[in-house]
């Protein structure tokens, strides 16, 4: 998504990882429920040894309430009450943008892709708590399931869900953002609301304050104070 442009912002549940159906059928009371136990402190579970990202330590969780894998997100133990709820606090900001995003939009699609097989029944829940959660909205899902048996593709509940399933498995060597065939079809997707007047506002104060950061690190690299000017940068 973000490779294509499609991703204006975060969500709740970007970059985690899913690797059984736990997830799948967690998902539909999730969606009812506003995720109101995603996450919570007393279900998570380290399940490997802290880690470097980008120079920064990171501890991998497991949700056992709903069976996502947080891998990115926390940079300190679950005892670390104050640096946890910090997190926490960004998640809940994620998950009422989600809610508040497709609350406000005419058409949204929705993207599952995994990894390992299951019934087609778990997506037909997603979707039925999706269309029933935001009835004004219209909505549209497409599965993606790599390592299937064979590859097939097709829809059902009215042509609102699509079922894709890919023979090919996902791992390191496989390059998924960009010469994979089974996302070529969002080539060709556009965000409507690209253009619209809050992400233009939005997009003209970010280009704003750096032209007002350059200008500040170039003046103090004038005067002098070059350790300064390049933090500052």
């Amino acid at each position: 998504l973000k490779h294509r442009g499609l991703r204006p912002c975060a969500f709740p549940l970007d970059w985690t990882l899913m690797v059984d159906e736990k997830p799948l059928r967690y998902l539909p009371e999730g969606i009812r429920t506003r995720f109101k136990c995603l996450c919570v402190r007393k279900n998570m579970v380290e399940f490997q040894l802290p880690s470097r990202e980008y120079g920064v330590e990171r501890h991998k969780f497991e949700d056992r309430a709903s069976g996502f894998r947080f891998i990115h997100h926390f940079s300190c133990p679950v005892e670390d009450v104050d640096a946890f709820e910090k997190t926490r606090q960004i998640l809940q900001r994620r998950i009422e943008r989600f809610f508040d995003t497709i609350s406000g939009s005419k058409n949204v699609l929705f993207v599952l892709s995994t990894v390992f097989p299951y019934e087609d029944e778990l997506v037909k829940d997603i979707y039925m708590a999706l269309a029933e959660t935001f009835s004004e909205t219209k909505i549209a899902l497409v599965a993606i399931q790599f390592s299937a048996a064979e590859c097939k593709s097709y829809t059902m509940l009215d042509g609102n869900v699509c079922i894709k399933k890919c023979e090919r498995p996902r791992d390191d060597r496989y390059d998924t953002q960009f010469t994979a065939p089974e996302w070529k079809w969002m080539d060709d997707l556009s965000l409507v609301d690209r253009l619209s007047p809050a992400n233009i506002r939005r997009k003209t104060i970010v280009k704003l304050k750096y032209k007002l950061w350059k200008w500040l690190g170039k003046s103090l690299e004038r005067s002098g104070a070059a350790c300064v000017s390049m933090r500052f940068r």
